[in-house]
C-alpha cells in the first residue's frame, strides 16, 4: 500500500496509458484496496461487537472480561459513539478513511508548478537562490524537481538534526541513473544501502584507508608530488627573461590532487611531465573528466523517468560507455599490482624479478587491499576494490583541489597573515598544535604549514 501510494504512476501523467492499464498498476491497486478494506472493516466490526456485549445486561465471566477490554477505549470506539449520534456524518467508509488518513508534517514549501515542481525557481548562482528561499520559508524547506522530492537544509543545526540524531533515516542514498550505472551494483561507499555491506565498507575506510598510520605511510609520496609541482612552476617562471608567470590554480590543484591519489592508489602518475605511458595517461584523463562531468551534473531522466525509456540526450548510453572504459582502467591497475606481487612471491632471483621486488616494496593502497582479499575474499572482491578506488578518485580529487583553491584565495585576501607567518619563519617560533579533538592525531607543525592545512579554509564564510 505504501509503495504503490507514494511512487509516481505514469498513467497519471499520460492518461491514455490507463486505457489498457499499462504495467498492471490499476489492477494491483484494486486488489490491495479490497484486502485493506476487509482488514479495516474487521477492526470496526470487532470494536462494535465488543461495545454491544458491554451494553448487554448479562453478567457472565466472558461479558465481564469484554467490559474490561472495552474500557481501554480506542479511536474506533470513540468514532462509533459519534456514529450513533450522527450516523450520516460517520458512516463506516468515513471511519475507514479517517483510520487510513495520515497527517504529514511536511516542511514549508513554495508554490509549485504542475509536473515541473519548483524547477522554475532554481537559478544561478544556486547558493544565493537557496539563501533567498531560506530567508522566506525557514532553514528547512521541501522542494520538488519533476517527480523527485528534495529536502533543503540551510543551517548547521538542521544538518546536525538530520545527520547526527537521525543519521540512520538519511543513511540510504536516492537511486538515480548515475548511482545505478556507476557504482558496481550499489557496492561503493557512497551509495551502498545501510546494512552489513555499508558497515563493512565504513570499517574498511576508517581502519585501512583513513587511519593515521595509513595516511602517514604515504607522507613521503605526497611531499614528492608537491616538490614536482613546485619545480614545474619554477621552470615556467624561468622561461625566457621572465621571473614570473601566470598560473591557473584550479587546474593545477586538480592535477596535483589526482596525481597524489593515483600514486597512493596504484603507484602511477597521469598528469605532468613524468608519466610512464603518455597514451594511457591521455585516455585516463579523458575518461576521468567525462566521469566527473556526468556524475555531478543533474540528469533530466531522473526527474522525469519517462525520458529514460528512449534515453533522452543519450546520457545512459554515454554512462555505460564511460563505465566500461573506466572499469577496464581500474581492472588494469589491480591486475598490474597483483602481477607484481606474484613475481615478488616467486623464488627467481634474476634482474627483472629483483626490480619487481623493489617496485612492490613501494606499497600502494591496491597492494594492501589485495592482501586483505587473500584473507577475506568474500569481503574484498575485485568489484568492491574497484568501487573503493573509484570513490577515492572522484570524491577526493575535487574536494582536495577545491580546499586548496579556497585556502589560497583566503591567504591572498589576507596578506597580513602571510607576512606574519613568514616573519615567524624568520625568527623561529614554537610549533603550531593542529590537534582538533579525540581521534585526530595531526602532529605539531610549523605555522607556514598550519595555514595551508584544510582547516584554514573553514575559518571564514565561503559565501
Amino acid at each position: 500500500m505504501l509503495d504503490i501510494s507514494v511512487n509516481s504512476n505514469i498513467g497519471d501523467l499520460f492518461p491514455i496509458l490507463r486505457w489498457f492499464d499499462y504495467g498492471g498498476v490499476e489492477k494491483k491497486m484494486l486488489d490491495i484496496m479490497k484486502r485493506l478494506d476487509c482488514f479495516l472493516q474487521g477492526l470496526i466490526d470487532k470494536r462494535r461487537g465488543n461495545r454491544l456485549i458491554v451494553d448487554d445486561d448479562v453478567n457472565d465471566e466472558d461479558t465481564t472480561q469484554h467490559r474490561k477490554n472495552w474500557k481501554k477505549k480506542t479511536m474506533i470506539d470513540h468514532l462509533l459513539l459519534l456514529q450513533n449520534s450522527e450516523p450520516e456524518n460517520y458512516t463506516d467508509n468515513i471511519i475507514k478513511g479517517i483510520i487510513l488518513k495520515q497527517q504529514k508534517n511536511n516542511p514549508p514549501s513554495p508554490r509549485s508548478l504542475p509536473l515541473l515542481g519548483h524547477l522554475h525557481l532554481i537559478k544561478e548562482p544556486l547558493h544565493q537562490t537557496l539563501e533567498t528561499l531560506s530567508s522566506k520559508y525557514g532553514d528547512i524547506l521541501l522542494l520538488r524537481f519533476g517527480l523527485k522530492k528534495v529536502l533543503v537544509l540551510c543551517s548547521p543545526s538542521a544538518v546536525q538534526e538530520c545527520f547526527t540524531k537521525n543519521d540512520t533515516i538519511f543513511a540510504n542514498r536516492p537511486v538515480s541513473m548515475a548511482t545505478t550505472h556507476l557504482s558496481y551494483n550499489f557496492t561503493t561507499m557512497t551509495v551502498a544501502p545501510y546494512g552489513d555491506l555499508w558497515r563493512n565498507l565504513r570499517r574498511l575506510a576508517a581502519v585501512e584507508i583513513f587511519s593515521p598510520n595509513r595516511i602517514a605511510f604515504f607522507e613521503e609520496l605526497r611531499d614528492n608530488e608537491v616538490r614536482l609541482l613546485i619545480n614545474q612552476l619554477m621552470q615556467k617562471c624561468r622561461v625566457g627573461d621572465l621571473s614570473s608567470a601566470k598560473v591557473e590554480l584550479k587546474t593545477t590543484f586538480n592535477e596535483l590532487a589526482f596525481n597524489i591519489l593515483s600514486m597512493t592508489i596504484g603507484g602511477k602518475r597521469y598528469y605532468g611531465e613524468n608519466v610512464e605511458d603518455a597514451e594511457e595517461a591521455r585516455n585516463v584523463r579523458y575518461v576521468m573528466r567525462e566521469m566527473l562531468d556526468i556524475s555531478v551534473n543533474s540528469n533530466i531522466g531522473d526527474l522525469f523517468p519517462i525520458l529514460r525509456w528512449f534515453d533522452y540526450g543519450g546520457v545512459e548510453k554515454k554512462m555505460l560507455d564511460i563505465m566500461k572504459r573506466l572499469d577496464c582502467f581500474l581492472q588494469g591497475l589491480i591486475d598490474k599490482r597483483r602481477g607484481d606481487r606474484l613475481i615478488v612471491d616467486d623464488d627467481v632471483n634474476d634482474e627483472d624479478t629483483t626490480q619487481h621486488r623493489k617496485n612492490w616494496k613501494k606499497k600502494t593502497m591496491i597492494d594492501h587491499l589485495l592482501l586483505l582479499q587473500n584473507s577475506e575474499p568474500e569481503n574484498y572482491t575485485d568489484n568492491i576494490i574497484k568501487g573503493i578506488i573509484l570513490v577515492l578518485l572522484i570524491a577526493g580529487t575535487d574536494t582536495l583541489s577545491l580546499t586548496m583553491e579556497w585556502a589560497m584565495a583566503l591567504l591572498l585576501n589576507h596578506p597580513e597573515s602571510i607576512e606574519k607567518v613568514f616573519e615567524w619563519e624568520r625568527i623561529g617560533v614554537e610549533l603550531e598544535d593542529m590537534t582538533e579533538g579525540p581521534g585526530f592525531s595531526t602532529p605539531k607543525i610549523k605555522p607556514l604549514e598550519a595555514i595551508c592545512k584544510p582547516r584554514a579554509a573553514t575559518q571564514y564564510p565561503l559565501f
